[in-house]
């Protein structure tokens, strides 16, 4: 009888450790960047986006091969949408950083969130980070606004 009871004990306690790693899985972060050159500088604007079943996470990345004035963003968001049944997506959630941010005399700026998945009857959403970067040496400035959306699954 204990043999039995702790057998089922065991299969109950395995399947809850299973359910639990899938639920914060995510899949591998996507990326994507653009390139420029600014005062003779090569800088690089990044976004990546990390969507998860339960969890997800957003980053905003600006570099410079040597230190540069300012390096951020002026604004950046990380936004969930959940696919319609007629094809379209709504947001379900959305985080927004409508000021800027930036490191001066550095050669990086970087800014990251996790975020909780919301409710999609489909189960088909779309994960974006955009926003516009904010390169500045000298009277130079670059401001590319990137924005990079990741449909999961």
């Amino acid at each position: 009888m204990f043999r039995k009871i702790h057998i089922k004990v065991m299969v109950s306690l395995a399947m809850i450790v299973f359910v639990s790693v899938l639920s914060i899985a995510k899949v591998s972060a996507s990326t994507t960047s653009i390139v420029s050159v600014l005062a003779g500088i090569t800088v690089r604007a990044e976004k990546s986006v990390s969507p998860g079943i339960s969890m997800w996470s957003a980053s905003a990345g600006s570099y410079a091969i040597n230190p540069i004035g300012t390096i951020g963003y002026t604004w950046w968001t990380a936004r969930e949408e959940c696919r319609n049944n007629n094809g379209t997506y709504s947001i379900t959630y959305q985080w927004n950083a409508p000021w800027g941010k930036a490191n001066y005399n550095s050669t990086q700026f970087y800014d990251a969130g996790n975020f909780y998945t919301h409710t999609c009857a489909s189960g088909r959403r779309k994960f974006w980070s955009m926003g516009q970067h904010d390169f500045k040496q000298g009277s130079s400035a670059w401001q590319p606004t990137l924005n990079y959306p990741v449909i999961y699954p």
